[in-house]
């Protein structure tokens, strides 16, 4: 696990504790649920932090793990499929945490776990963690393809006005790629070269930026404090 990693999950668990809280007060503020399920503003609110760490860490770790696969050159078919059995397998196991909680701590009534799982408000629930899930999959595909940090520096509007940085660059080039291209031929070259973008990966270890691609030229940054 390096710390790029580490901060995803904690922005994990932020983003599912602020959507859950959000959830709980617009399903339980003036409103009255007819299948006997009635949290209540407070104990949604308060259970928030609690699924939504729970939520974070899982998720998180499956998108680690969907990236590795991704990596690993993985059919996205195959990893589609995949996707949908992990999120109904911690679905149903986060379910039954819900119901022990919501029946033996908050005492919100007795129900059977078939009428917990088949009530109007867990379908409700359930799309909602779909729609969550995929919010935060898209989030973190377009920061991968930005750059780490860059989406958050956007967000705050830190590129709109000019200021100085002190960075350090260093500038990769592939020694005789040339001869290399002549040698291998272009499929094997660019499997090569795709290869070796995917080495460098390991840069974010040492808080490295990769500024941009040119060729088989990489281009490195690192702020200098």
């Amino acid at each position: 696990m390096t710390r790029e990693r580490w901060m995803m999950i904690g922005d994990y668990c932020l983003a599912w504790t602020a959507a859950l809280v959000v959830y709980s007060l617009v399903r339980n503020v003036g409103t009255i649920e007819s299948d006997g399920i009635e949290l209540g503003v407070f104990n949604g609110v308060m259970m928030s932090p609690v699924f939504g760490c729970l939520f974070g860490v899982v998720f998180g770790i499956v998108q680690i793990n969907f990236e590795r696969l991704y990596n690993q050159r993985t059919p996205l078919l195959k990893l589609f499929f995949i996707g949908t059995a992990v999120s109904v397998s911690v679905i149903t196991a986060i379910m039954f945490v819900a119901y022990f909680v919501f029946i033996y701590v908050l005492d919100i009534g007795y129900l059977s776990v078939s009428d917990f799982f088949f009530s109007q408000s867990s379908f409700i629930y359930y799309g909602f963690v779909i729609l969550v899930d995929i919010l935060l999959s898209l989030f973190r595909q377009v920061n991968l393809m930005l750059g780490p940090g860059v989406l958050k520096k956007l967000m705050k509007g830190e590129f709109y006005n000019p200021r100085e940085e002190e960075r350090v660059f260093m500038f990769l080039d592939l020694k005789s790629s040339t001869e290399m291209a002549e040698r291998l031929g272009h499929l094997q070259y660019s499997q090569m070269i795709q290869d070796s973008i995917k080495a460098l990966a390991v840069v974010s270890k040492s808080r490295a930026q990769i500024l941009q691609y040119v060729g088989d030229e990489a281009v490195h940054t690192w702020p200098s404090s």
